[in-house]
């Protein structure tokens, strides 16, 4: 998968590392962000926790960098008030759809830099915790009718899930769920970069949703993707299926997605070939 600060291989067969074997059953709860925030709270508090220790057991100082501690209770700050509103708690209290957007802006800023703690301690599952989280929280900005300005970080934290699924049910949900985020991400973010840029997190985010739906082998969801990847970037549409048609064999993919990926190939790569 792309994710916003690296290139990860496309279409890649995803195999099992020893020691990380997880159970069909019980992968989907643990990868893909819950149906509330609220229950996404206590994994939070977990990687804080592992980084605050990490932290203060180190000797590491950046002038420039708030202290973990500092973003922790900003979060915190932010899920009290997240999950009132998603309880429907706290008498009359109500937000603006402006007033949201700005508090999931805050509260993903604040994540992703507790995340560049993470990377810097060390805290490997700190960090894959905190962007189960991310992904949470973009689906609470979702859940209230906001708009999703801070992508960056939700790209990323996609494309870390992504590449850790392995089943095509996961990943057809996976997908699923990159289609409610896309859906919130405002015009202005869809048009701020040149295309082409491999840093531009729509770009990214429209890529790894196409990959995803793919590996997901759902012939339906793929055609729906690839039409918007087609209409949104028509370069980048025709080199991904000529990618994708290059790993069909290698990756052995079934005959039903083969067929979808020759036809959008033949229709927007090969002609521009000849």
């Amino acid at each position: 998968m792309l994710k916003a600060s690296a290139i990860i291989t496309t279409f890649r067969r995803i195999t099992e590392k020893p020691g990380n074997r997880m159970n069909p059953e019980s992968s989907i709860e643990l990868m893909l962000p819950p149906n509330t925030l609220t229950e996404a709270v206590d994994t939070f508090r977990a990687a804080a926790k592992a980084i605050i220790a990490a932290y203060n057991a180190s000797d590491v100082q950046m002038a420039d960098q708030t202290p973990p501690q500092e973003l922790v209770d900003g979060i915190e700050k932010f899920i009290g008030v997240a999950t009132r509103l998603e309880q429907r708690q706290g008498g009359h209290e109500r937000l603006s759809r402006d007033d949201i957007t700005r508090l999931g802006d805050y509260a993903l800023t604040l994540l992703s830099d507790l995340g560049e703690w993470a990377m810097d301690l060390g805290q490997n599952m700190a960090q894959q915790q905190l962007e189960h989280f991310i992904m949470a929280t973009a689906k609470w900005i979702v859940s209230e009718n906001a708009e999703l300005s801070t992508l960056e970080p939700v790209v990323n934290a996609i494309a870390t899930v992504a590449n850790s699924l392995r089943g095509p049910k996961e990943l057809g949900l996976l997908a699923q769920y990159m289609n409610d985020v896309i859906g919130a991400i405002p015009d202005a973010l869809k048009l701020d970069k040149e295309t082409g840029d491999p840093t531009w997190s729509w770009r990214i985010l429209l890529l790894n949703r196409s990959i995803v739906a793919t590996r997901s082998h759902n012939t339906a969801l793929m055609e729906q993707v690839f039409d918007e990847l087609v209409h949104h970037l028509p370069e980048e549409a025709s080199r991904f299926f000529s990618e994708g048609m290059q790993q069909m064999d290698a990756l052995n993919y079934p005959p039903q997605v083969r067929e979808i990926m020759q036809r959008y190939f033949d229709r927007f790569t090969r002609h521009r070939m000849h």
